[in-house]
């Protein structure tokens, strides 16, 4: 299904040193997916992932370049797409009652 009337994207926080973020998607059930990540300089960065049974997942963020995800690497553009080459069409990503096309992740350290 592709995002056509949903919100552009929804922004969340993660936190910079933990090394797995839950990502509540609500795609379909046990399905394999790639998941673009894009940073502040327009640079994409991939992750094939399969979602759970309630169409959920998680990203590991050790399959990343160490350091990458710090309260000063700005923000990250996710979509997910089953297209493995490119992100044309971005699933939709239904959080709660609401569809969006993408997330906005920010990371920050905690104490």
């Amino acid at each position: 299904m592709s995002c056509q009337d949903c919100d552009e994207c929804l922004e969340v926080t993660g936190v910079a040193c933990y090394s797995i973020l839950d990502i509540v998607a609500g795609l379909d059930a046990d399905t394999s997916y790639t998941v673009f990540l894009k940073d502040r300089h327009g640079n994409y960065f991939t992750q094939d992932i399969t979602t759970d049974s309630a169409g959920d997942f998680q990203l590991d963020l050790t399959a990343f370049d160490d350091g990458m995800f710090n309260q000063y690497s700005g923000a990250y553009q996710l979509e997910v797409s089953q297209n493995a080459l490119w992100p044309e069409n971005p699933e939709v990503l239904t959080i709660g009652y609401e569809e969006y096309a993408c997330l906005v992740i920010k990371f920050q350290n905690i104490a």
